[in-house]
Order: C-alpha cells, then structure tokens, then sequence
C-alpha cells in the first residue's frame, strides 16, 4: 500500500539520514496498525558500501522487525555527468514512479535530512483513508540546523516536541 523512498549517499548524508530523517519515519511507525507495515516497505536508493553502513546500525535492525526495506543500487546512476545532484534526484524519483506506480497506492518521498513530527505519517494515513485524496503535499521548512541537531543531541526523539522545534528555528531565507 504505501512505499517510503529515501535516496542517500555518502558517510554524512547516511549518519544525518539515520539520526533524525528515518529516526522520525521510526517513530511515525510505532502509530501504525501492523496491517499497514505488513503492505507497506521502506526503499533506499544508495550505493552498495552505502548498504553497508546502513545495515550495521542498530536503528535499521529495529525497523527490519517492523517493515520490509529494499535497497536499489545507484552506483551506476551517479555516474552520469554533467547533471546537478537535484537533477540526479529527479531521474531516481521519475524512475521510482515509474516502477512502482501500480504496485503501490502511496508513493512517499523523503530526504535524508527531512525531520517531521511523530504523528505526520499516520495523520496522513487517517486523511488518504477518510478523504481519499489524490495527493497530498507535504511542504518542507528550511530550518536553522545548527540548532535542531544540539536539541536532537539532548534529549531522545520521541521526547521532543518536533512541531515547536521546527517552529522556533525557521530559517530566515
């Protein structure tokens, strides 16, 4: 039913993708019914050392118990040149899309350094089940890292209040 894409490489992308983004996706997963992690998977589009470093952690060994996660090589994929990094994420998402399209009534994307309230997965869950939307946006505040990550460092995520940390660190762009 609904498949979570994250795409990351490299050592600092993989530690912050696992310190806060699939951190709050963890936690957005102990509110759901195990019905729908039985139908859904997590998919990580990264290199294959990158596998590596991902497999060791404690973090994926917990959530391996809970949902499926596929891993989709993209060594060859960052090969291509002249490309930005965020044109090189837009052929990964359009060939996501196109693949999973009819397997999946859900498709979700994250980034590696996206961090969200712990309700947000499940809140949207409740809204595509009672209002059947075609889509739903889920825009992205840039925020002051600096800040969010000496809070992350103090205290356990399911501890702190997302939404107000988001809030009091916008940043100012």
């Amino acid at each position: 039913m609904n498949v979570f894409f994250y795409s990351v490489w490299g050592e600092n992308f993989i530690n912050n993708f696992l310190k806060y983004s699939l951190n709050c996706l963890n936690e957005n997963l102990n509110l759901i019914s195990k019905k729908n992690l039985i139908t859904s998977k997590i998919e990580i589009w990264t290199k294959k050392n990158d596998e590596k470093l991902i497999k060791k952690s404690d973090l994926y060994k917990n959530l391996k118990k809970k949902i499926n996660i596929n891993f989709v090589h993209i060594d060859q994929l960052l090969t291509i040149n002249n490309v930005s990094k965020y044109e090189r994420l837009a052929i990964m998402q359009n060939i996501f899309i196109t693949s999973h399209f009819f397997k999946y009534k859900y498709l979700w994307f994250f980034y590696p350094d996206s961090i969200f309230d712990n309700k947000l997965v499940a809140n949207c869950i409740k809204k595509l089940k009672t209002q059947n939307p075609d889509i739903i946006l889920l825009p992205v505040p840039q925020i002051n890292q600096e800040q969010i990550i000496n809070e992350f460092n103090k205290s356990k995520i399911s501890n702190l209040n997302i939404k107000k940390l988001i809030k009091n660190n916008l940043h100012e762009s």
